[in-house]
């Protein structure tokens, strides 16, 4: 069969007939291009050299005339592809004209004929009938040319069908090869049908033959008729055997089908229309012969059309009938392809053709899994289409985790890519698909389905698809298909009760035909237009369908449940016989047993998903025979799939047996009914008794600690094997229940008992099923609950959802031990959570820190966070970085969408209102409006001509504001796109944006430093707000519009007065720029983030500040409330979105530090002090030994780049941004002297050894000499071509050496100023640069990531130092020379052997670049400071040691980490490489393996101490690390300890 597809697909290859191009709806378009055919076929393949044919096979098939026909509407193919052929009538075939007589008709048979009848043999060569016949054909046809005057040309075309002789006869070896084993295949029926025709028009132009017909014809006799006639129906069933061959090749996915891949797809099992229900003694029936004519006669319309719309919608209440109509339409168009390729198209009333289709059909049986949706459909497609299940194939092999990923995502990767990349590999013949997709509404993802749908025919992604959609008429549903033609729609609510009472009887006749007439009619009139009435009664009355129940039974039982007289307050006919139906199946004299029957019933229809019997015997402790008796029973209304799950045929008996307690107005104690909230209590109990039975420590019993879930082989079946499907249901669903549930005093005590006793088990549990999402909304969701019913728990409830969060959120969840061996070590102490659980597992790593219960959530994302937002009802975060905006689930932290289509960062995310759309814009100069559902883009709006900074909606939401680069405020039409002004007053950029609350005025704010007021319908400037120093960042209204506040990079939050214009307060905090401010909901808060990596929360009333809220690492671009107030979210640099609760926890103590990064740090030269100077203009002087701060040296007007001290210790010098070169007093911090002459920033100061000079580089390109004493400038020193960037006297004082931007190292006379040397090699920057204490060697470093070491008196190069991964941003030697130490952009500090180049250690713990390092004067030390505001020192103590030869059991890090201490089984110390590292992400690995010991959150990580870290001076709180490694690996096993307790 492959050789079959490879031929197939060459003679059958496309051929593109100028065709228009239609829209998705239907409507011509005007701007429609036509498409050209690149396709061809090798003449050559298969023919012999010497004898090849002139003419090819594709020539044949793209012969013009009588062949090309009508083609169906573009919009309902695969996009590039042709349309189909279809079959020729009389109106299309070549028809001589009146005054040709019989020489034109002698003309058509042989100029238009003879193509037909060769491309009938070269398709079906092998069938040894048909070619015979066709035999007789070509030699009637030759007969008949005989008599032609033109003997040449009749002579040219003889010859031109022997040249094609060759073709055929490789056709035919192929086609042999073809074994017909499925004998409803659509070749094998469509050669069948070609086979039969041609031989009964063979026979009749034979006839014609012997009878000299062909004679007559050129006499001018009427009979040639005949013979057209006979031309015409062979001409067709080629076109029918050209579809089965097409048909064959497409649908040919047995071999595609054993992938992998493709076979462990997700899908439901009874998805596809020919599937039984329950085994195979119930299918789904179609409709009754004769009833929903006019219906079905829509739908068929919409099928034929050559211009329909792609979605049809089939609508109607509960028990309509739309899966019954569906399933009649699935089987038409199956009965619609076989009929056409054996007998020819079947017509309408009209004459016209109907398109040919292909069908699909997914009856979501299993509603509790909506993650089944997409798969099965694109399952289903492929196993119809080889070429769409090629590229889906691709698809789910290329990505691992499609197959069970967000539906947004699937919908786009496994069916819109794949079936538009497959759209080249179909022919052009190929009929359309047809989907039908039933029940949408009964499945959690259907909405959401339907509305990418749309989206994508909308956008014509899926020509060649149309889509046949039944639902209930929900209102989110009702109004995505308002915009439908009618000719799209069909309403069955509107069809007259007569015709549908007419229909049920039809039905119930051919249903129950012994049944007395008047007793169907009863039943037809009694069931309210609805035919799931009449079924359930079919069901009851003839159990098994086969009509073998006797007459007089069938009609006791009709008639019994006629006479149902039901509940009282019932007036529903539905009702009446449900009631009927269950009283009596579940009747027993003895009322205890009645109820637990019914106890039974109501546990079933009460789960949140479909379950078997059993899980409904263990859930609920019944017997499962008991069980299966309740199914048994009600087998009218239930019934059990082929996966165990128990279903009701239809939802409206679930809606009728569980109901509202205040519809319960009947207390007979025959009412099968229950209040439904009482079956949640119930059930909550169920639940939490079978998590407390079998849930436990370890579970699964993963073996190590140091491992990745997704590393540990066969995780799944041994997921499935100890967590099976009643615990399963337990641990997702019990908070579900409550959440729904009437409280009572047993169930009041479940939520404090499940944190204290079952918290952690249970986490393990959902992390181990991936049901992070799900289980984190029950929670939050349970909290509104318990908040009602059980105020006192409330608050131990928030300590158990935020430690989740906090779990969930990072990558701890990616290995489960870390819940234990991470999570909880890492959790506040004083937490509930810490201490009833803590002491359980007193071996967990130690984490000695101060703890912040502020932060509750650390989502990790791809990029730099650039902007934050929050969803309106607070259960989504967006998120705007590099390229992409992303959607957060704001309960648990876990990626929901991304939603690609910006090409550079985005700047600015916003949600609607109502939150149903996302609003973004960024350096692309774009601004686009997204789905908030489907994540698909709606709007590009075009109009600015640089960067957009800041988009917001109105708070009606029709409008959007953006903000840009080209000092213009622009406002647009939400709907349509179109831009309503442009806003012009700002001199610089527009960095923010917003709306006033009531929506009647803007405010922005930007580079020229003014908050502007704006009125938002006529566009005129109110008032301009002036007041910041230098540009405004961001600006914001309060709720209610009275004031505004703005933050900027002078450093100051304004609040300002909305009326009058004038500055109300000035909050004054942080040490860096505010990028960004937001208000509470309520207006009695500001927060705001900024360049020194804090969020703030400060009192609006007094402009106090509350809180400082640190866990970032790099800057905080972007800060927001959430609705309600309690939770703050911000996003950064770092990579990282936090969600703070900024109620929880004091205002932690401050730390003395650098509130901005450091830049230059040095010891005294006694070693007992140490020096820095920052970003923040400072200039610090720290106790070495203690870290405390010992002086503070102001003076500095911007940042210090360098500082030094004096060799004898009683100066500090200092050069920064200001362009200045400060002297000061080290024991009095007095400002001494200020050394002018740079004319730009001074990069890099030295003192002289004798520390009567002092030598400074800068941005000027110059080297300054000044008079230590005097301050006077000595020597200038010009040669660098860029900025100077490291200077450096030597040991003797007699030279110096410097280093720059233009790439060198350049070396000079102290003396006299004279260049001695220039040293290049080097291939970018020289950040820093050394002399050895000898002076004979340079140490140099750039951001070419090399440390070069050279000869100081030739200038040679003798060393490269390679193992940084980014800048070097300073080197020194020690005060031996033996060593080198570097710090760079990786965060790393590393230490050389100056000798021979090697690596001796590597100093981690910094987060950010090191930005400058120094050894103590004994080389005992190394202080280095850098981008994250601390000032480290290191241990730098030499001397090799040993490596372990066994396994390491302990390690404790003893306090301020001066200690290391080492227990392994062999007593060895272990190597001089630290024994833990911390990587990028937050994990600490074990050195020289990825082996992960522990995950720290970041507001733990900023000042870690690791391995050789002495000392840490930084503002924010230390951490410090006790592991005990028996515990860890595989030793976690043994961490629970219970007894402990």
């Amino acid at each position: 069969m492959k050789q079959v597809k490879k031929s197939m697909r060459k003679i059958f290859k496309n051929k593109d007939p100028n065709q228009p191009r239609s829209n998705p709806l239907g409507h011509h378009s005007s701007n429609a291009t036509p498409r050209t055919s690149t396709a061809d076929l090798d003449h050559n393949e298969g023919v012999p050299s010497s004898n090849q044919p002139s003419l090819t096979v594709q020539a044949l098939l793209d012969a013009q005339g009588p062949l090309i026909a009508p083609a169906l509407p573009t919009a309902t193919r695969a996009s590039g592809t042709p349309p189909p052929i279809a079959q020729i009538s009389s109106a299309t075939a070549t028809q001589p004209s009146s005054t040709d007589g019989t020489q034109g008709i002698v003309n058509t048979i042989c100029d238009g004929f003879n193509e037909a009848l060769n491309i009938a043999k070269e398709a079906t060569a092998g069938v040894p009938i048909v070619e015979s016949v066709l035999r007789g054909v070509v030699a009637a046809i030759e007969l008949g040319k005989k008599v032609k005057s033109n003997w040449s040309e009749m002579d040219n075309t003889l010859k031109r069908i022997e040249k094609v002789q060759p073709v055929l006869r490789a056709l035919e070896d192929r086609l042999r090869d073809y074994q017909f084993g499925d004998k409803a295949s659509y070749l094998y029926v469509g050669i069948l049908g070609c086979t039969k025709t041609l031989k009964e028009e063979g026979d009749k132009i034979r006839n014609m033959q012997t009878h000299g017909l062909l004679m007559r014809i050129t006499q001018g006799t009427t009979d040639a008729e005949n013979l057209l006639s006979a031309y015409k129906n062979i001409e067709q069933v080629i076109g029918n055997l050209r579809l089965a061959l097409q048909l064959a090749i497409e649908r040919d996915t047995s071999t595609i089908r054993k992938n992998l891949a493709l076979q462990n797809l997700p899908i439901a099992s009874a998805a596809a229309y020919t599937s039984g229900i329950y085994g195979s003694d119930v299918v789904r029936r179609a409709c009754t012969k004769g009833t929903r004519t006019e219906v079905l006669e829509d739908i068929r319309h919409w099928l034929q059309s050559e211009n329909a719309a792609p979605v049809f919608w089939l609508t109607g209440a509960a028990g309509m009938g739309k899966t019954t109509i569906a399933m009649t339409i699935c089987e038409e168009i199956e009965y619609l392809i076989h009929s056409t390729v054996t007998t020819g198209p079947v017509t309408n009333d009209s004459g016209g053709r109907c398109p040919v289709v292909s069908f699909f059909a997914s009856r979501q049986l299993d509603s509790g899994k909506p993650q089944y949706l997409l798969p099965t459909i694109c399952r289903r497609l492929a196993d119809v289409s080889s070429s769409y299940a090629g590229q889906l194939v691709g698809a789910l092999e290329g990505d691992s985790g499609l197959a069970t990923d967000k539906l947004d995502k699937q919908f786009e990767e496994m069916l819109v890519k794949p079936w538009q990349m497959s759209s080249s590999e179909r022919t052009r013949d190929l009929p359309i698909c047809i989907m039908v997709i039933d029940a949408l509404d009964e499945n959690e993802n259907g909405f959401l389905f339907l509305k990418k749908l749309l989206g994508a025919v909308r956008d014509s992604k899926l020509d060649g698809l149309r889509f046949l959609v039944t639902s209930r008429t929900e209102p989110e549903i009702a109004k995505l298909c308002s915009s439908f033609e009618p000719n799209a729609v069909c309403r069955l609510q509107d069809v007259p009760t007569k015709k549908v009472e007419e229909d049920i009887l039809l039905y119930m006749e051919e249903a129950l035909p012994l049944v007395e007439r008047y007793i169907l009619q009863d039943i037809s009139e009694h069931a309210d237009g609805l035919f799931i009435y009449a079924a359930t009664v079919v069901k009851m009355a003839d159990p098994d369908g086969r009509g073998k129940t006797p007459k007089s039974i069938q009609e006791r039982v009709v008639q019994k449940l006629l006479n149902a007289s039901g509940l009282p307050q019932s007036n529903s006919q539905l009702e009446k016989l449900y009631t009927g139906i269950t009283q009596d199946a579940l009747y027993h004299s003895d009322n205890d047993i009645e109820q637990h029957y019914l106890n039974i019933l109501h546990m079933i229809l009460g789960a949140e998903c479909p379950i078997s019997i059993q899980v409904v015997s263990a859930l609920i402790k019944a017997d499962e025979e008991a069980v299966s008796f309740v199914v048994d029973q009600l087998h009218a209304v239930m019934y059990q799939a082929q996966d165990g799950t128990i279903h009701t045929y239809h939802a409206s008996f679930a809606d009728f047996i569980l109901c509202p307690k205040d519809s319960l107005a009947s207390t007979a104690c025959s009412d099968p009914r229950c209040d439904v909230s009482l079956v949640h209590t119930s059930l909550v109990q169920h639940c939490y008794d079978i998590m407390k039975e079998q849930l436990h420590f370890n579970i699964c019993g993963l073996e190590s600690s140091f491992i990745m879930d997704k590393d540990i082989p066969d995780l799944e079946n041994c997921v499935a094997d100890r967590i099976d499907l009643t615990l399963r249901y337990a641990v997702i669903y019990w908070t579900t229940h409550l959440e729904q549930s009437m409280p009572s005093d047993t169930l009041k005590n479940i939520p404090q008992s499940f944190v204290n006793n079952l918290l952690l088990f249970w986490l393990e549990a959902v992390n181990l099923l991936n049901a992070r999402i799900d289980a984190m909304r029950a929670l939050q969701l349970a909290q509104n609950w318990i908040d009602k019913h059980v105020e006192p728990s409330i608050h131990t409830w928030k300590d158990a959802v935020s430690f989740c969060r906090s779990f969930t959120s990072s990558e701890m969840c990616k290995s489960t031990p870390h819940l234990y061996v991470s999570a909880l070590s890492t959790w506040d102490p004083q937490s509930h959570v810490s201490r009833h659980w803590k002491p359980r597992f007193p071996n967990i790593p130690e984490v000695s820190a101060t703890h912040s219960s502020a932060i509750l959530m650390h989502i990790v994302t791809k990029s730099k966070v650039i902007c934050v937002a929050i969803s309106p009802n607070g259960d989504q975060i967006v998120s705007g970085g590099k390229g992409f905006v992303c959607v957060w689930d704001a309960a648990s932290g876990e990626q929901l969408k991304e939603l690609t289509g910006h090409s550079d960062w985005v700047r600015s995310v916003a949600f609607s209102p109502k939150g149903d759309k996302i609003v973004s814009g960024g350096d692309d100069k774009s601004v686009r409006v997204w789905d908030a559902a489907s994540g698909q883009q709606l709007k590009e709006l075009t109009g600015h001509s640089h960067l957009v900074w800041s988009v917001a909606f109105s708070p009606k939401g029709n409008q959007i504001v953006s903000g840009g680069e080209d000092s213009s405020v622009h406002v647009w039409d939400a709907a349509s796109g179109e831009q309503l002004k442009e806003l012009t007053g700002h001199s610089g950029w527009v960095f923010s944006v917003a709306f006033s609350p009531k929506g009647d005025q803007i405010v922005s704010g930007g580079e020229d430093k003014s908050v502007r007021v704006w009125d938002a319908a006529s566009g005129q400037q109110l008032k301009e707000l002036t007041g910041h120093s230098d540009w405004v960042q961001s600006v914001a209204f309060s709720p209610t519009g009275d004031q505004i506040v703005s933050g900027g990079d002078d450093k100051s939050v304004r609040v300002w007065d909305t009326a009058s214009g004038q500055q109300l307060k000035k909050l004054t905090g942080h040490s860096g720029w505010v990028f960004s401010v937001a208000l509470s909901p309520k207006g009695d808060q500001i927060v705001s983030g900024g360049r020194d990596k804090s969020v703030r929360v400060w009192d609006a009333a007094s402009g106090e500040q509350l809180k400082e809220l640190t866990g970032h690492s790099g800057r905080v671009q972007s800060v927001a409330f959430s609705p309600k107030g309690d939770q703050i979210v911000s996003g950064g640099e770092d990579k990282f979105v936090h969600v703070w609760d900024p109620a929880s926890g004091e205002q932690l103590k401050k730390v003395t530090g650098h509130s901005s990064p450091v830049w230059s740090v040095a010891f005294s030269p006694k070693g007992d002090q140490i020096v820095s100077g920052g970003e923040d203009s400072s200039v610090c002087v720290w106790d070495a030994a203690s870290g405390e701060l010992l002086k503070e040296l102001t003076g500095h007007s911007g940042q210090v780049f360098s500082v030094a001290f004096s060799p004898k210790g009683d100066q500090i010098v200092s050069g920064g941004q200001d362009k200045f070169v400060h002297v000061w007093d080290a024991a009095s911090g007095e400002l001494l002297k200020k050394l002018t002459g740079h004319s730009s920033r001074v990069w890099s100061v030295a003192f002289s050894p004798k520390g009567d000079q002092i030598v400074s580089g800068g941005e000027d390109s110059s080297v300054h000499v000044w008079d230590a004493a005097s301050g006077e400038q000595l020597k200038r020193l010009t040669g660098h071509s860029d900025s100077v960037l490291s200077v450096a006297f030597s040991p003797k004082g007699d030279q110096i050496v410097s280093g720059g931007e233009d790439s060198s190292v350049r070396v000079w006379d102290a003396a006299s100023g004279e260049q001695l040397k220039k040293l290049t090699g080097h291939s970018d920057w020289v950040r820093s640069v050394a002399f050895s204490p000898k002076g004979d060697q340079i140490v140099s470093g750039g951001r070419d990531k090399s440390v070069c070491v050279w000869d100081a008196a030739s200038g040679e190069q003798l060393k490269e130092l390679t193992g940084h991964s980014g800048w070097v941003w300073s080197v020194a030697f020690s005060p031996k020379g033996d060593q080198i130490v570097s710090g760079g952009d990786d965060s790393s500090v590393y230490v050389w052997d100056a000798a021979s180049g090697e690596q001796l250690k590597e100093l981690t713990g910094y987060l950010g670049s090191v930005q400058s390092v120094a050894f103590s004067p004994k080389g005992d030390q190394i202080v280095s400071g850098g981008e994250h505001s601390s000032v480290h020192v290191w241990d730098a103590a030499s001397g090799e040691l040993t490596g372990h030869s066994d396994l390491v059991h302990s390690v404790e890090l003893l306090p301020k980490g001066n200690n290391m201490s080492i227990h392994a089984s062999d007593n060895l110390l272990i190597s001089s490489n630290p024994l833990w590292r911390l990587d990028s992400s937050g994990w600490f690995m074990l050195t020289g393996t990825s082996y992960h010991l522990i995950w720290l959150p970041t507001h733990l990580r900023n000042a870690v101490y690791t391995p050789y870290t002495k000392l840490i001076i930084s503002k924010h709180h230390p951490t410090q690390l006790s592991f005990k490694w028996n515990y860890l690996g595989r030793g976690w096993t043994n961490l629970y300890s219970p007894s402990c307790v």
